[in-house]
């Protein structure tokens, strides 16, 4: 398709490997339609490799992503930051049981911030790449029990309203 729209607009393709294509002829863009299908290929294959290389480090324990709150990333491993006292703040006082309200006048940890950092299941010692959780090399800003007790918290929240859509339909 791009090769006719070139013709069309008589646009001559230039290859900084192959110098220039003739693409006014049959075997000119049979040559493009060759270079196209290789570039493809090296693409897919750089795609796959950077995949498998993301994996490994994840199973390796490694963080590939941007760190979370309370951890910086020294070397692809999470390390707690100058925030990693104030989460373990947080998380300790979610999983007491307090209301991200409290959490936020006690803390100064906005109350936006507060669910999507205790929900966060790096904050144990575990990597994410995939939908898949791995065991990481970093410190634990939280215990595992404590990190189920803020899941319990979180889901039992119930329904608040006598009403049957409430919370359900916006």
């Amino acid at each position: 398709m791009l090769i006719g729209l070139l013709r069309e607009h008589c646009v001559d393709l230039h290859s900084l490997n192959e110098r220039t294509v003739q693409i006014e002829t049959e075997s000119g863009r049979m040559q493009a339609g060759i270079h196209g299908v290789f570039a493809q290929y090296f693409r897919e294959q750089t795609t796959e490799n950077s995949e498998m290389g993301s994996e490994q480090a994840a199973r390796s324990g490694y963080w590939i992503n941007r760190p979370p709150m309370g951890y910086g990333l020294i070397d692809r491993v999470l390390v707690p930051n100058d925030v990693a006292p104030i989460m373990r703040r947080v998380l300790k006082l979610r999983a007491d049981g307090m209301s991200y309200a409290d959490i936020e006048a006690a803390t100064s940890i906005k109350y936006s911030t507060g669910p999507p950092a205790c929900l966060n299941r790096a904050h144990t010692v575990v990597t994410f790449y995939a939908d898949t959780w791995y065991p990481g090399r970093h410190q634990a800003l939280v215990s595992t029990e404590d990190f189920e007790r803020i899941q319990q918290r979180n889901g039992s929240r119930g329904r608040t309203s006598n009403d049957l859509l409430a919370g359900r339909v916006t």
